[in-house]
């Protein structure tokens, strides 16, 4: 997906391409992803269009600046103009031998996906057992959106 900067000149098109990321508030601790500036994504944020960035992200489109507070919007008719919250540091999202892409997320209440992902950490228990009772969940009510614990 593309992205568009708001505050800023448009970027050139080898440097604007960002990995946008649907997420609920617990998806940093999960994947242990360390926050390094601003706030995090908030049960609060269900309605506001809000980002995180990647610090590659906010280093390449706002060197020697403080990215919190600018603006980001994907590529798109109806993608929101979203206001950078924070900062957090950076997760392979391909295969190893590729760069570390630019990765912006927002809260996942925004969109409306057609496919979805899960992440979870078990701690203490056997992941097996976990994993029965993720799948017993999304079979019996995980329409009415997100569940994090």
């Amino acid at each position: 997906m593309g992205i568009e900067l708001r505050d800023f000149e448009a970027p050139t098109q080898d440097n604007a391409i960002a990995n946008f990321r649907f997420v609920t508030p617990d998806y940093w601790r999960a994947m242990e992803i360390p926050h390094q500036q601003g706030r995090l994504v908030e049960d609060g944020d269900r309605n506001r269009p809000v980002a995180v960035v990647s610090s590659r992200t906010a280093r390449h489109l706002w060197p020697n600046e403080n990215p919190i507070g600018s603006h980001v919007q994907g590529i798109g008719p109806s993608k929101p103009v979203l206001e950078v919250v924070g900062v957090v540091g950076e997760v392979l999202a391909g295969p190893l031998d590729q760069s570390w892409a630019m990765m912006v997320y927002e809260p996942y209440a925004l969109t409306s996906p057609v496919a979805m992902s899960f992440t979870l950490r078990s701690v203490g228990t056997q992941p097996l057992h976990v994993c029965g009772a993720l799948i017993d969940r999304s079979r019996n009510g995980a329409a009415d959106g997100p569940h994090h614990e």
